[in-house]
């Protein structure tokens, strides 16, 4: 299906949460979906996170290392963590 759109803004390295509407200007089809864009990303983020396997995949957890004397060291790494 082909579509005009005026200009692509959305980018997820800028990890923005929302588009706000200024006054006096006009609206225009870009604004509208990058703000679509924007709400995807983050769903799609959340549900890898919350359904892709029960932990945040690759974006923190703990991990349990085998030291070389046989004991085990758990450590938390650094990343999202969701509860209840």
């Amino acid at each position: 299906m082909k579509t005009q759109i005026s200009r692509i803004t959305f980018d997820p390295s800028k990890r923005y949460s929302g588009v706000y509407q200024q006054m006096g200007r006009m609206l225009t089809d870009a604004d509208w979906n990058e703000l679509a864009d924007i709400v995807k990303h983050r769903l799609a983020d959340a549900m890898t996170d919350a359904v892709g396997g029960g932990t945040p995949r690759g974006r923190g957890m703990v991990a349990i290392t085998e030291n070389p004397d046989g004991t085990e060291t758990a450590r938390l790494k650094w990343g999202h963590v969701y509860v209840d």
